[in-house]
C-alpha cells in the first residue's frame, strides 16, 4: 500500500440555540456588486442605543479576476477576427500561404 492515500469527506454539524427576536447586540451587514465583489462588517448595539463598528470591516475585490476575463475576451476576438480575415484571404485556394496559420489559429 507504499504511497496510497485514503480520504474521507464526513459532514460536520453544530447545534446553536435558536435565536430570539429581540436581545441581539452584535449584527453582520454583508453586500456584493460589480466593482467590490463582496464586503462585509460587524456592528455592535449598545444599551444606550449607539451603535459602533467592530474593526474596519472587509471586501473582496475582485479587480484582478476581472482585468483577466476582460483580456481574454478581447484576446479571444482578435483572435477570432484574424481567423476570419484569414478565411477571407484564403478563399477556395488550399495552396494559399495562409493555410498552415489558419489552421494554428483554428486549433
Amino acid at each position: 500500500m507504499g504511497g496510497c492515500r485514503i480520504r474521507a469527506d464526513l459532514s460536520f454539524s453544530h447545534a446553536v440555540p435558536k435565536a430570539e427576536r429581540t436581545g441581539h447586540t452584535v449584527a453582520l451587514g454583508v453586500d456584493w456588486g460589480l466593482n467590490t465583489l463582496l464586503s462585509a462588517g460587524a456592528v455592535r448595539r449598545h444599551g444606550d442605543g449607539t451603535i459602533t463598528a467592530l474593526g474596519a470591516g472587509a471586501q473582496f475585490r475582485a479587480a484582478g479576476v476581472m482585468a483577466r476575463q476582460h483580456r481574454l475576451r478581447r484576446l479571444g476576438e482578435r483572435l477570432h477576427g484574424k481567423t476570419d480575415a484569414y478565411e477571407h484571404l484564403i478563399g477556395e485556394d488550399e495552396d494559399h500561404h495562409l493555410v498552415a496559420k489558419h489552421a494554428v489559429l483554428e486549433g
